[in-house]
């Protein structure tokens, strides 16, 4: 049986068959460049360093990744972009002023800090005020907050007197911008957990102290870094050994699950025998 009449009808068939074919191909491939592009959009968030560079910090496990395979100074950029992009999510900008003024203020402090103080008080909101008051640069007034105020709202403009990080409102005269606070989130940044034992062991250590009372002690010694150690040793939730240090120690690191056995707020590893959990004191 003759299937076709001539060459140039079977020719004409077969490249009209193969351009069904390629057509087909092209719409599968963007509908699987479309389809990848959402995964990978939903598995990384592009963060703003204090510096001025961009990069892209996969969530969940790539993230925790990153951060073990990181050391010591290294880990403090991934921490930023996490503060800018996740642990603060900006709610608007409120005028603290009036009748409707609230004058609960935690006193002068980095968004970082005011975030901290309202993780360990179980606060879900902080509203930062006239940070032109202070000539430290990223400190405001920090207020700590459990519901949205009920305040009328403002311009976000007229919150943008100064920025912590570049990116981050502080408020204004009477001007509260005012941020949602993650509960799980990891602000204060973990530099690593290090052995603390044999001919490098480092002493000196305040007994029975939290982190947020660590911190209040290298803050008023002027120290960088704080180490937190040998929770076990004691009955008060949340309390370990207190080492305050001016660098990072020159020990020999481990991953960070030894120093996790027990953790300030299901969050912040305090360390273990002889397993110091070093962190960065706010600046």
């Amino acid at each position: 049986m003759q299937l076709f009449s001539s060459p140039q009808v079977c020719s004409t068939l077969f490249f009209a068959h193969s351009r069904r074919l390629i057509m087909l191909y092209l719409a599968w491939m963007a509908v699987s460049v479309s389809t990848l592009a959402g995964t990978w959009a939903s598995q990384a968030h592009v963060a703003i360093t204090a510096g001025g560079h961009t990069s892209v910090v996969r969530r969940e496990m790539d993230h925790h990744n990153a951060l073990q395979a990181a050391q010591g100074e290294s880990r403090e950029a991934l921490f930023k972009e996490e503060v800018q992009t996740h642990m603060a999510t900006y709610k608007g900008c409120y005028k603290n002023e009036g009748v409707n003024r609230v004058n609960k203020h935690e006193g002068k402090m980095l968004l970082s800090m005011c975030l901290l103080k309202a993780q360990f008080g179980n606060k879900a909101y902080i509203g930062m005020e006239w940070p032109q008051g202070f000539d430290a640069e990223g400190v405001a007034e920090c207020m700590l907050l459990s519901f949205l105020p009920t305040m009328e709202k403002a311009p976000d403009s007229e919150c943008t007197k100064e920025l912590a990080m570049d990116v981050l409102r502080l408020g204004s005269a009477n001007r509260l911008a005012v941020y949602s606070v993650d509960s799980t989130a990891q602000i204060l940044p973990l530099m690593g957990c290090y052995v603390n034992e044999g001919a490098k062991r480092k002493g000196g250590h305040k007994l029975d102290k939290t982190i947020l009372e660590c911190l209040k002690l290298a803050r008023e010694d002027s120290k960088s870094y704080i180490g937190m150690e040998y929770p076990e040793g004691y009955d008060r939730e949340g309390a370990a050994q207190c080492l305050l240090l001016d660098t990072l120690p020159n020990m020999d690191g481990v991953t960070d699950n030894f120093c996790g056995g027990e953790k300030a707020l299901n969050v912040y590893p305090l360390g273990a025998a002889h397993r110091l959990a070093v962190y960065k004191v706010p600046s």
